[in-house]
């Protein structure tokens, strides 16, 4: 992770101002909610269930502090246990990376709810270019995700990431 880290903390990554917008609106006056994204480390917490509103986001912070976790809470999913525990069956845990893009805020923004936000017809929902929720920001992520992502694929197949890869 170190090594991984260390070739990808400098990437340059894109936001737009939409999603600054939205970012400013759910967390004002937070310096961190417009700064320009960028590459951190930090703990993911995962579990099977739906991580959002005020007591997902209390949650993961006691799931952070209880596990004495060695980095900072930085998100909440589903899929990377999944992934995890494959990579543990075969025998492949010390060489699964995972990229992780936040696309999704703990706090639901203008009143939204579950309901709302997955109802093909509403509004509000994540299908709909005008939602709040998902703003423009998933385009942006997966693009930066890839820029991140083929630093870390060139790296491997190169065998410079990790001395392992020679074997």
């Amino acid at each position: 992770m170190d090594q991984a880290y260390e070739l990808t903390r400098d990437i340059k990554l894109e936001t737009t101002e939409k999603t600054r917008a939205y970012m400013e609106e759910a967390f004002q006056g937070e310096s961190w909610a417009t700064r320009d994204p960028r590459v951190l480390r930090g703990t993911s917490v995962t579990g099977d269930n739906y991580w959002k509103g005020e007591q997902g986001h209390l949650n993961a912070l006691k799931i952070v502090e209880t596990y004495h976790c060695p980095d900072p809470y930085a998100t909440t999913e589903m899929e990377d246990l999944a992934l995890a525990v494959v990579a543990d069956r075969m025998g492949m845990l010390d060489r699964l990376l995972i990229v992780r893009d936040s696309v999704d805020l703990d706090i639901f923004m203008n009143g939204s709810t579950p309901e709302s936000l997955w109802t093909p017809d509403s509004d509000e929902s994540l299908t709909s270019s005008d939602s709040s929720e998902s703003a423009d920001i998933f385009e942006t992520a997966m693009k930066n995700n890839f820029v991140v992502g083929r630093v870390l694929i060139d790296a491997i197949c190169d065998q410079t990431l990790s001395p392992a890869l020679e074997n």
